[in-house]
């Protein structure tokens, strides 16, 4: 077994985003080093040829993965995923001579990556089997108390320069025909050279990975639509207004040497006001460049589940249908070879079912865009997300914030279909959970963060991760579980800890949301039973702490936000519904703030009288029943920010509700509002 070490501390070890995205793409080699050697050393001589159901022929991933064609895949492999490789071989030294050649082509190629490998004697079994599985792993973790860490490779001792941005010593540059010329000018370590120059290749890799899933995103990236990176967003949209307000004017194509000029801006796009910024544009093109990346959000995704599939073997297997099992993996479950192919089988299934909903939610993506514009007269449409990872059930994209949340939301609506639709993932949604039965889709949790375009990335991804882990809690409480949704909006810096930021606001909001269809009866736009109905908080329908808000499912969510933008019902003439007013929607949302920290009970009692006096005037202005439309002054919290992050036309194709008239011009000057 080969497997990579330390891995979000060799991803975030600095704070430039373009080694983060290099270092992401150095982990998700580890299948072709692992492969290389076995080929170089002769490992794989005499291993009968993989079943075919085994072989992902024609599948993105074996496209990808052009050094390894499923034709020439043989049974001696275990388990093939991004950080983690598993197989056979038929000699100890052979063992050792793979070990080695991926420690040397890791050294050379990935220099600073913590990788281990270790093997053990299947003594007469001919096939792997669950206890084998264990020792292997249990061998794993007791050489790793005994070896130096990687960073020991590495001293500064005697008299050595320090690199930037690390504690490593300097090295020279890589010597490179297209390294770029600002990293030979600096002083930056082994490790973050190899990591910087590999960083757009990866990019384009994914964005390759995903287009081949998507008709749409393959003529997206013909015509240049399908940006690689924030930077190209500016760039595509400097282009897009200079031929709009100046037709006889051009804006030069980039060189070969814009790669690396795309991944300097966007790098600097996400650092804080201690690095360099960005270099100067024109006057008249400032507002161009700021407007897509005034917000970025940073969204990772983690499946839920996964480990109690390979901590529970027997059970998993034992939960699939015996005609799906063969139909999987190519063997019956009785078979001495069923644990190694039930095994890979998983592992190639969920990477396609990942590859494919980040495929078709990028794509839902630059259908939305293209339907929302960010300025109408410059005829800007372009897809606006950047893959940073993506390898088994983890995905991390970076977007723009107005795309985050559809994105997060479309990637578990059709992760939940393809695994649902998979003969062999459907079984294994609920591992372990013995009153679930049947098959069903998998499901996973989403965390958002959403900051100013100058945030480091490092930080934001902590963010991110700490709303995962806040979502997959709510998930996981429910039964079924279901996949959920969490999102932060981070403007204000003074605050980094992710546990004070969620706690703040615990009172005041419904998150994380639940990505479940309403009941089929009542009315969407009532409060559901697991959401609450504002009788049941106080009388204004802010949660008390006691209680706290339950958790509202996604469809509500977006429904509330479009009848609070105005949306209304294009087939119902008494629809006559009006936008909620942000200044009195801001000022209900500070009352309720005061409530909260009211030092008596008469100070609260008066602040809530408050809110009941703005809440009813707000329901004239509005010309509706708020209580039902919006479930009460307690949403507000959720809904100002949401009115900001949901685009008209995400909101048009998920409530089936019409945007009014006024919505594009008035988006604009609210959008202006909040950012200054």
């Amino acid at each position: 077994m080969l497997e990579t070490n330390g891995n979000q501390r060799y991803i975030f070890s600095s704070p430039r985003l373009r080694e983060n995205i290099g270092a992401s793409a150095q982990l998700s080699r580890l299948k072709d080093w692992v492969t290389t050697a076995v080929r170089s050393c002769g490992a794989d001589k005499g291993w009968p040829e993989e079943r075919p159901e085994l072989c992902p022929t024609g599948s993105a991933a074996d496209k990808a993965d052009s050094s390894t064609p499923a034709s020439l895949l043989t049974r001696q492999w275990v388990s093939r995923s991004s950080g983690k490789v598993i197989f056979m071989v038929e000699t100890e030294e052979q063992a050792q001579q793979v070990i080695g050649h991926v420690t040397r082509t890791v050294l050379a190629q990935a220099p600073g990556l913590d990788l281990s490998g270790v093997y053990i004697s299947m003594g007469d079994k001919k096939t792997v089997d669950r206890q084998l599985l264990e020792e292997v792993h249990a061998e794993a973790s007791r050489y790793a108390l005994n070896r130096p860490p990687a960073e020991a490779r590495f001293s500064q001792m005697p008299f050595l320069a320090q690199a930037k941005d690390s504690n490593l010593p300097a090295a020279p540059p890589l010597d490179i025909r297209d390294e770029a010329n600002d990293d030979k000018a600096t002083p930056h370590s082994l490790p973050s050279r190899v990591k910087r120059y590999q960083a757009y290749q990866s990019r384009t890799r994914l964005a390759g990975l995903a287009s081949g899933q998507s008709e749409l995103l393959a003529e997206l990236k013909k015509g240049s639509k399908l940006a690689l990176n924030p930077t190209e967003l500016a760039n595509a949209l400097k282009q897009e207004l200079t031929q709009a307000f100046n037709p006889s004017s051009t804006v030069p194509e980039q060189d070969a040497q814009g790669s690396s000029q795309d991944l300097r801006d966007l790098e600097k796009r996400f650092e804080d006001e201690r690095y360099p910024s960005a270099p100067p544009v024109p006057d008249e093109l400032q507002g161009a460049q700021d407007a897509p990346l005034s917000k970025v959000a940073v969204i990772h995704i983690d499946g839920n589940g996964v480990g109690a599939i390979m901590l529970n073997l027997d059970l998993a297997m034992q939960r699939v249908a015996p005609e799906d099992f063969k139909t999987a993996t190519g063997c019956e479950r009785k078979d001495s070879d069923a644990t190694r192919c039930f095994v890979l089988a998983v592992s190639q299934r969920l990477d396609q079912a990942v590859t494919a909903a980040f495929a078709q939610a990028w794509a839902d993506v630059a259908r939305w865009a293209s339907a929302n514009p960010a300025d109408p007269a410059a005829g800007f449409q372009v897809a606006p997300v950047v893959p940073v990872i993506l390898g088994g059930d983890d995905v991390t994209v970076i977007t723009s914030g107005d795309y985050a949340l559809p994105f997060a939301a479309s990637f578990l609506k059709h992760f939940e279909q393809n695994t649902g639709a998979d003969v062999l993932l459907r079984h294994l949604h609920a591992v372990g959970q013995e009153s679930v039965t049947g098959p069903g889709p998998m499901t996973a949790a989403a965390g958002v963060a959403i900051v100013r375009r100058n945030f480091p990335f490092h930080v934001a991804y902590d963010l991110a991760e700490r709303l995962v882990k806040r979502a997959k809690g709510v998930g996981k409480a429910q039964q079924p579980t279901c996949s959920t949704l969490d999102y932060h909006v981070l403007f204000d810096t003074t605050v980094l800890e992710p546990a004070e930021l969620l706690a703040s606001y615990k009172g005041f909001t419904t998150r994380p949301f639940r990505l479940q269809p309403e009941p089929a009866t009542g009315s969407p736009a009532e409060p559901s039973p697991a959401t609450g109905s504002p009788a049941e908080h106080s009388p204004t329908g802010a949660s008390t702490p006691e209680d706290g808000p339950q958790y509202a499912t996604w469809d509500s969510v977006c429904r509330r936000t479009a009848r609070f933008k105005g949306f209304r019902d294009a087939q119902d003439q008494a629809d006559q519904i009006l936008p909620f007013p942000h200044t009195r929607a801001a000022r209900i949302r500070k009352l309720l703030s005061d409530a909260e920290q009211s030092g008596s009970q008469s100070e609260q009692a008066e602040t809530l009288r408050q809110v009941d006096a703005q809440w009813e005037d707000a329901k004239k202005e509005v010309r509706a029943n708020l209580d039902t439309e919006l479930g009460g002054p307690h949403t507000l919290y959720d809904l100002l920010e949401l009115g900001e992050l949901l685009p008209d036309s995400f909101l048009s194709e998920a409530t089936k509700l019409a945007p009014p008239v006024q919505s594009a011009s008035r988006n604009t000057r609210t959008s202006t509002e909040a950012q200054s």
